[in-house]
C-alpha cells in the first residue's frame, strides 16, 4: 500500500496513507511529501494544495517512533530530522497555498506539519500538542513554524509541558483558521480549498511569493519589500469587454475552446477563468508537450484546456491532433508565432492589428479586431449546412426512389405516373418542404465526417424502402385488374390489360407516395422521439403544421374537379384509401426499425452513423 495518496485537479490533495500507524512519519513518507509538493508546485494547473490523511484517529501523530529507536547513532538522527527540515522548506517554498485538513490527533511532527501549512482547518476532535517532552525528545525542527504561528513562550509551554490543547483553544490562539464538524471535515476542507481556487490561482501565487519572504525583515524592512511587490501583483492583463460573451455563446453552440498561448500558462489560465471558462481547467507548459509522442500529445489536447510557453511548433501540432480525430479546427491568430498553427486548421482566423504574415494566410480577417461577430457567423453557417443537409435528404430519396419504380414499372406496364401527377408530387414532398425547410433551419452542432456519408445513412434507408413499399403498392392495384382482363383476351402484352384502369393505379401509387413523402419530413426532422431514428431530435412543431397543410392541400387536390383533372387523378373508393393508409403506415414502422437498429449497417457491414 502507497504511504502517500496523490489527486490530481485544480484542487490537488496529499494524503498521508498510514492511518494503522496514526499517519506517522517515517523517512519514505518525507520524501514522499517533498517530492509531491515539488511535483504540484511545478504544475501551472494547480491552484491550492489540500494536505490531509486517511483514516479517522490521527492526522499525524508525528515521528514513527519504531524507525527513530532504530536509528544507531547522531548522524542518522540528523539524517532523520533533517529530513524533517527539508519537508517544512518545501511547504514554505511551494508556490500555491497549501491548506491542512487535520482531525483527530495532530501531534509532534503533526502540528509542525499544520504550522508549516499556509491555512489550516480542522474538525471539532482535532487535538494538539507537542508531546515529545514525554519520552526524552525535543521538537526541535518543528519549533520554528509553530513559534512564528503561537509565539516564543507558547510554543515553550507546549514543547516543555507535553500538555494536548482542544481545537477551540487552537483557533483562539490563531493556529487554526476554520473549524469543521467531524463528520463532514473532508466534504468541508474540500469546500474550503474549492473556494480559495475560485480565485486567481496567479494571484495567489504572487500574494505568496511576496508576502513570504516579509517574515524575516524588521517593520521597515517589510513594507520597503512589500511596496516592491505591489507593482508585480498589479500587472494584468486585459480581458476584452465582450468575451464572456463570446465565449459563451461559443459554449452554446457546441464549440470546445482551446487557450494555446505562448504567455505562462498561470497567465493564461487565470485570463481564461476571468472569462467564465471554469475553475476546473487542465493546463500544460510547452515543456510538458515537449515530452510527449504523438499519441499522448492527441490525448492531452482533446483533454487539456489552456497551452502556456508554447512554440509555433507545438501550435502546429496541437491543432494537426485535433484534425486527426475528426475536429474541425479554427484557429485564430495575430502574431508570426501563429502562421504555422494557422496554415494547418481548417479555418484560419486573423487579427486586423496583427502581422501581415496571419493575414496573409487567413481566410477571415476581423477587420475590428473583435471576436463578438464569430459566434453569430457560425451559428449562421450552422443553420445554413443544417438546411441544405435536409432539402438534400428529401431530394435524394425523391431521386432514388423514383428511378426504382420507374425501372422497375416500366418493366411491367410502363410510366408508374403522368408527367402532371409527377408535378404534384414533387410540389408537395420536395418543392414547398425545401422552402420550408431552409426558412426553418436552426443553428446547433453539425455531425462529423463527410457529407455523403451522413446523407447514405439517411437516403439509403429511406429511399430503399419506399421504393419498395411503393412497388408493392403499384402491383396491389395492377394484379386484380391484370388477372380479371387476362382470360378475356389471352395473348395481349401485360401493359393492355391494366391500361383501362391505369389512372386509377396511377392515382393510387401517386398517392402512397404522397403521403410517405409528407410523413419523410417528420423523420427528416423529428418533432418528437418517436420519429427520431439516429438524428437529433429537432422539437420544432412547425414541422408537424407542415405536414398537415400538405396533406390538406393534396385532399383539396383530390377535392375540386377541376383540379383533380388538371393532375389527371381520379377518386378512389374508401377501401382503397384504406390500403394506402395501412400500407404508408407499414413503411413508417419498417423505416422507423431498419434506422433505429441501423439494420442495413450492421448488414452490409458499414458505419453510416452521423457522428
Amino acid at each position: 500500500m502507497s504511504e502517500l495518496l496523490v489527486e490530481l485537479g485544480r484542487v490537488a490533495t496529499i494524503r498521508l496513507n498510514r492511518p494503522a500507524q496514526r499517519n506517522a512519519l517515517n523517512t519514505a513518507t518525507i520524501h514522499a511529501l517533498i517530492d509531491a509538493l515539488e511535483m504540484l508546485g511545478r504544475d501551472s494547473s494547480v491552484a491550492v494544495i489540500r494536505l490531509t490523511a486517511a483514516g479517522d484517529r490521527a492526522f499525524c501523530a508525528g515521528a514513527d517512533l519504531k524507525e527513530v529507536e532504530a536509528l544507531a547513532d547522531v548522524t542518522a538522527v540528523r539524517r532523520y530530522f533533517g529530513g524533517m527540515a527539508r519537508l517544512l522548506r518545501a511547504l514554505w517554498s511551494c508556490p500555491q497555498p497549501v491548506v491542512a485538513v487535520v482531525f483527530g490527533y495532530t501531534l509532534a511532527g503533526g502540528m509542525g506539519l499544520a504550522a508549516g501549512a499556509d491555512l489550516v482547518v480542522a474538525a471539532e476532535d482535532t487535538v494538539f500538542g507537542l508531546p515529545e517532552v514525554d519520552i526524552g525528545l525535543y521538537p526541535m525542527v518543528v519549533m520554528a513554524p509553530i513559534m512564528r504561528i503561537l509565539g516564543r513562550r507558547r510554543t515553550l509551554d507546549l514543547a516543555w509541558s507535553g500538555r494536548r490543547v482542544d481545537v477551540a483553544t487552537a483557533e483562539r490562539w490563531g493556529f487554526v483558521n476554520r473549524i469543521v464538524p467531524t463528520a463532514t471535515r473532508e466534504a468541508d476542507g474540500l469546500a474550503y480549498c474549492e473556494a480559495l481556487a475560485a480565485r486567481s490561482g496567479l494571484i495567489s501565487r504572487l500574494g505568496k511569493a511576496g508576502a513570504g519572504p516579509a517574515w524575516d525583515l524588521d517593520y521597515p524592512g517589510a513594507l520597503v519589500w512589500l511596496e516592491e511587490q505591489v507593482g508585480l501583483v498589479a500587472l494584468s492583463d486585459e480581458l476584452r469587454p465582450d468575451a464572456k460573451e463570446t465565449l459563451a455563446a461559443f459554449a452554446q453552440t457546441g464549440v470546445q475552446i482551446k487557450i494555446v498561448s505562448g504567455d505562462n500558462p498561470s497567465t493564461a489560465a487565470a485570463l481564461a477563468i476571468r472569462a467564465g471558462m471554469g475553475p476546473d481547467l487542465r493546463v500544460l507548459s510547452g515543456a510538458d508537450l515537449a515530452q510527449m509522442n504523438d499519441v499522448q500529445l492527441s490525448q492531452a489536447a482533446s483533454q487539456a484546456t489552456v497551452f502556456g510557453r508554447v512554440s509555433p511548433q507545438q501550435k502546429e501540432r496541437l491543432v494537426q491532433a485535433l484534425r486527426d480525430q475528426g475536429h474541425y479546427v479554427a484557429m485564430v491568430g495575430d502574431g508570426v508565432n501563429d502562421v504555422l498553427a494557422l496554415k494547418k486548421a481548417n479555418l484560419a482566423i486573423a487579427l486586423n492589428s496583427g502581422s501581415q504574415a496571419t493575414r496573409s494566410v487567413a481566410d477571415i480577417v476581423l477587420l475590428d479586431d473583435s471576436f463578438s461577430a464569430l459566434p453569430h457567423a457560425l451559428q449562421e453557417g450552422q443553420r445554413i449546412v443544417n438546411g441544405m443537409q435536409d432539402i438534400l435528404k428529401i431530394f435524394l430519396v425523391r431521386v432514388f426512389y423514383a428511378a426504382m419504380l420507374i425501372m422497375s414499372v416500366e418493366v411491367v406496364s410502363g410510366f408508374p405516373f403522368s408527367p402532371k401527377q409527377n408535378a404534384i408530387l414533387t410540389l408537395l414532398t420536395v418543392g414547398i418542404p425545401s422552402i420550408a425547410l431552409a426558412a426553418w433551419a436552426r443553428p446547433g452542432p453539425v455531425p462529423r465526417g463527410r457529407l455523403v456519408r451522413r446523407l447514405l445513412g439517411f437516403v439509403l434507408p429511406s429511399a430503399l424502402t419506399l421504393g419498395l413499399f411503393g412497388l408493392a403498392t403499384y402491383l396491389a392495384f395492377v394484379m386484380p385488374t391484370y388477372f380479371r382482363n387476362r382470360p378475356l383476351n389471352p395473348g395481349l402484352h401485360p401493359a393492355d390489360y391494366i391500361f383501362p384502369t391505369l389512372p386509377l393505379i396511377q392515382t393510387a401509387l401517386t398517392s402512397f407516395l404522397v403521403l410517405c413523402g409528407i410523413l419523410l419530413l417528420l423523420f427528416v426532422e423529428p418533432p418528437s422521439s418517436f420519429w427520431a431514428g439516429g438524428d437529433r431530435l429537432a422539437g420544432n412543431p412547425k414541422i408537424t403544421w407542415l405536414a398537415l397543410g400538405l396533406l390538406a392541400a393534396y385532399a383539396a387536390v383530390l377535392a375540386v374537379p377541376s383540379l383533380r383533372s388538371f393532375f389527371e387523378l381520379v377518386l378512389l373508393s374508401p377501401a382503397e384509401y384504406v390500403v394506402i393508409a395501412l400500407a404508408a403506415s407499414a413503411w413508417v414502422l419498417v423505416l422507423r426499425w431498419l434506422r433505429r437498429g441501423r439494420i442495413l449497417e450492421r448488414f452490409f457491414n458499414v458505419d453510416l452513423s452521423p457522428s
